[in-house]
């Protein structure tokens, strides 16, 4: 929810334009990263993507640069995680979620911390398009995933 209104029905962007959504949700995600630190992993960083009810769902850094770079920073600073989620191509959104600009650019703000999920639903699903993922990732510069157990980090070589 934003602003007391849910993404996944929609409602949320009814009446506003893409840009106004997107901003608005993203600087949601800003304030609640700045508003609590009990959390390892930010996941879903561009649900909106997936719920908002525009044709093109993309979320680009070239167009949000400015407020992504925000909670990317924000997530260094505060030794927090990014997750990087399998489920985008089921929802036709072409890419994982963030893409690979977006995971790109938390590297090369010094972001180390990156897990991969694929938010599964079906055993189908369960670890879709990871061998995929990975090599994103190596591309992006990062050498390792983590887990957690008992909540501190475990890295694994990609």
């Amino acid at each position: 929810m934003v602003d007391k209104t849910d993404l996944h029905n929609g409602d949320f962007c009814r009446n506003k334009s893409k840009n106004e959504a997107y901003l608005r949700y993203l600087e949601s995600v800003l304030e609640c990263i700045n508003l609590f630190d009990n959390f390892d992993i930010l996941g879903h960083v561009d649900l909106i993507r997936r719920y908002g009810c525009y044709d093109d769902k993309t979320l680009k850094l070239s167009d949000f640069g400015d407020r992504i770079d925000a909670i990317l920073k924000a997530l260094v600073e505060k030794g927090k995680g990014l997750e990087v989620n399998t489920s985008g191509f089921r929802y036709n959104l072409n890419s994982p979620m963030p893409d690979y600009e977006i995971i790109k650019r938390y590297r090369e703000l010094k972001g180390k911390i990156i897990c991969t999920s694929s938010d599964a639903h079906t055993p189908d699903y369960i670890g879709f398009k990871f061998d995929y993922v990975k090599e994103l990732l190596k591309k992006a510069g990062f050498k390792y995933t983590v887990h957690f157990e008992n909540r501190k980090p475990v890295f694994t070589p990609i």
